[in-house]
């Protein structure tokens, strides 16, 4: 089944910055399993663990950079779904970031508004990433 052109010209978006906002949520499910992996290892973190040497090393202070960038794009996705609709929101986050078709979501509202809201949102996760 091929995916219809959602038009975001009027919103500010060309094709190619919809796609990079697509794929960029579509790695949400991923980024929520690397920062609880993450955060986990913040507690199984072991004076074995720091390297030995001449090299100067912040191995916990890169672990939590990447954790805070993580979050970061977690938050972005997340935050950009609420300001469309804090009704909707969860609705949007399954469709954009796990691929679930309209149709199997049980969307308390009709698809037009439903695609509305999808479409405004990539224009919020646009102004977002565009402002980081």
């Amino acid at each position: 089944m091929s995916k219809r052109p959602l038009k975001l010209e009027n919103y500010g978006i060309s094709k190619e910055l919809y796609n990079e906002l697509r794929w960029f949520c579509l790695q949400y499910p991923a980024k929520v399993k690397r920062l609880n992996t993450l955060r986990n290892g913040f507690n199984d973190f072991r004076l074995s663990d720091v390297p030995q040497g001449t090299d100067v090393s912040k191995p916990t202070e890169k672990r939590a950079l990447r954790a805070l960038r993580i979050r970061e794009d977690i938050e972005a996705i997340e935050q950009a779904a609420i300001m469309v609709d804090a009704e909707l929101y969860q609705y949007i986050l399954r469709n954009v970031t796990e691929g679930v078709r309209f149709e199997e979501l049980d969307v308390p509202c009709g698809r037009r508004q439903f695609f509305e809201a999808r479409r405004v949102f990539f224009m919020c996760l646009a102004d977002s990433k565009e402002k980081s």
